[in-house]
Order: C-alpha cells, then sequence, then structure tokens
C-alpha cells in the first residue's frame, strides 16, 4: 500500500509539472499570436507606405520627362537665339563695311 501511496504521489508530482509545461505552452502561443498580429500589422503598414513611395517615385518620374522636355525645347530656343545673335552679328559686320565704304567714297568728294 506504502508503493501504490508513493506511486500516486509521484504520479501527481508529474501530474502538476505536465499541467505547468502546458500552460507555459499556452502562454508562449499567445504571445507566439501577439507577436504574428504586430508584425501583420506592420506588413500592412509597410505595404502602405510602399504604395505610397512608388507613387511619389512616379511622379517624379513624370516631372522628370516634363523636365527633359522642357529643357530640350530651352535648347532649341537657345540655339535659335544664338543663330539669330550670329546673324546680327554678321549683318553689323556687313553694314560697318557698306558705312566704311560710303565714307571713302563721301570722302573723295570732301572739298
Amino acid at each position: 500500500m506504502e508503493v501504490s501511496k508513493k506511486l500516486v504521489e509521484e504520479s501527481n508530482v508529474n501530474l502538476g509539472r505536465t499541467q505547468r509545461r502546458f500552460e507555459m505552452i499556452g502562454e508562449a502561443v499567445k504571445n507566439a499570436d501577439g507577436v504574428v498580429e504586430r508584425l501583420n500589422a506592420s506588413s500592412k503598414d509597410l505595404t502602405e507606405k510602399n504604395k505610397s513611395i512608388a507613387d511619389i517615385v512616379e511622379r517624379l518620374m513624370k516631372l522628370a520627362k516634363e523636365n527633359d522636355v522642357t529643357t530640350d525645347e530651352a535648347e532649341a530656343s537657345v540655339d535659335s537665339q544664338t543663330q539669330a545673335l550670329a546673324d546680327i552679328a554678321e549683318a553689323s559686320e556687313s553694314l560697318a563695311q557698306v558705312a566704311t565704304d560710303l565714307q571713302n567714297e563721301v570722302g573723295r568728294f570732301h572739298i
């Protein structure tokens, strides 16, 4: 009978340990669930931020393309103005030559 009591006591002790371990496992599962929920929330937040960044990059690319077109137009305008200034300079040189020639001709008739 003494052996039976000892076995029952040991079984009760082992049962208590097993119960505590299951309780610890249950707590660990609850903690893991909390971590998973936080990870899911973080993932959702990161996805939203990623989408926002992608939208910003898309707008920046659009602006860069518009700036490229504007730069090309400005470059063409500068080229046109440069050519116009070169034409004016050439015409001025021609006019100066005509003025010099005219002055020489007038100088011949000077009394």
